[in-house]
């Protein structure tokens, strides 16, 4: 976790007037500009990062979620409501079996300091 993000559970000031956690009882949010990255083992193949997403109840702008591997943007999630729905980034082509990190990063797109919520952040074959 980098910057703004981090771990919230359910029913918590932040998330009080928002559904529940779709798995589980936390959610990890991107307020601003912040980050969550995790490296993982990938083998040579195509692959999607699926994960649901919701904004924020009660926030005045909306946040977009920049899905990168090894610093390279591979798609641009934007939560339309406050219920958890699924997105799925294009498939892309990881050509060398090894580490590589995934991270998720905060766009903020009118610089209101937006939140997002994410639950069930999958890497799956394509």
């Amino acid at each position: 976790f980098s910057g703004s993000s981090g771990v919230t559970s359910n029913n918590s000031t932040f998330t009080a007037a928002n559904p529940t956690a779709p798995s589980g009882s936390q959610v990890a949010f991107l307020e601003g500009t912040g980050s969550i990255s995790q490296s993982v083992y990938l083998a040579a193949g195509n692959y999607c990062v699926s994960l649901q997403a919701a904004q924020r109840s009660g926030q005045t702008g909306s946040q977009q979620i920049a899905v990168m591997l090894d610093d390279v943007q591979i798609g641009l999630i934007s939560p339309t409501s406050t219920s958890y729905a699924v997105y799925q980034t294009p498939s892309l082509l990881v050509a060398t079996a090894g580490m590589h990190t995934i991270r998720l990063l905060g766009i903020d797109p009118q610089s209101a300091n937006s939140t997002a919520f994410l639950d069930n952040l999958q890497i799956v074959s394509a």
